[in-house]
């Protein structure tokens, strides 16, 4: 009699380990196709959807604000080479081009004005190539549409500050961002006070036929920068070009200079 009750208890008890068993499989299964199906979307909630697609409102700001403060910085790198300009028209001869600010005893050079219409022209025109039309988003499914940019470039001590009246608009699936205003700043590039020493030197030499190099030399001390000269390597050009290099800007580990040009 008891071995059989004992018996019979064990099977029980075997039976009952096997349900749990095999419920257990059953939850496990069901755990791994929920979580399969929340990875491909059918459970996505809508906050995670940004995630999956790695693309946001913020990230979208800081990729476009990113490509304007690059954008910028070249572009501020190249004009103050230039002169103030992108692309000079009244500039010296010969393999060196540098624009005139003083030309037959007459200052030439830009105003303030142009050269930050300069330098937001430029991060206007120059801002696709750092974009590359947003082709690493739309490759990830979204349509993009954006519309006319309009730069606006502040001089500051340090650099320029710059904001974008730009409209973009993302979609994809339900999906819709709409974006503008965007904003970044180019610092260690002190072309406004370059510019401003280059007018300083452009005025002195107003009515002087005659290069004062103790002035130049004295000019670069009071401001802590470098004043060099060179003639003009066109032999019918007698223009002297000026190179003021400021130690406290620099652009990609470069010197960052400021040239002009002066022809009594």
């Amino acid at each position: 009699m008891f071995p059989l009750k004992k018996t019979m208890l064990k099977k029980a008890q075997l039976t009952l380990f096997i349900i749990l068993g095999i419920m257990m499989l059953m939850i496990t299964a069901f755990l791994i196709h929920f979580k399969g199906a929340a990875q491909e979307g059918n459970l996505q909630p809508e906050t995670q959807k940004f995630a999956e697609a790695d693309l946001s409102p913020e990230n979208v700001k800081d990729f476009v604000n990113r490509c304007i403060r690059n954008t910028a910085e070249t572009g501020i790198y190249i004009i103050a080479r230039n002169g103030g300009y992108v692309m000079p028209e009244n500039k010296t001869e010969g393999r060196v081009k540098a624009a005139y600010f003083g030309y037959g005893g007459g200052n030439v050079y830009p105003s303030a004005e142009t050269v930050r219409e300069e330098i937001s022209s430029y991060v206007a025109s120059n801002l696709f190539f750092c974009t590359q039309n947003f082709n690493e988003f739309r490759n990830r499914g979204w349509n993009i549409t954006d519309g006319s940019m309009n730069v606006t470039a502040v001089f500051t001590d340090d650099g320029a500050d710059f904001t974008a009246d730009y409209p973009l608009a993302l979609e994809k699936n339900d999906l819709k961002m709409d974006l503008n205003g965007f904003h970044a700043s180019a610092k260690g590039m002190r072309i406004s006070f370059l510019y401003d020493i280059a007018a300083d030197i452009a005025k002195s030499q107003a009515d002087s036929d005659d290069f004062d190099v103790g002035y130049f030399e004295r000019l670069g001390r009071e401001n802590n920068v470098t004043i060099d000269m060179a003639a003009a390597d066109a032999a019918e050009d007698s223009s002297m070009i000026f190179f003021i290099e400021d130690p406290a800007s620099g652009f990609k580990d470069r010197q960052f200079v400021f040239r002009f040009a002066v022809k009594g």
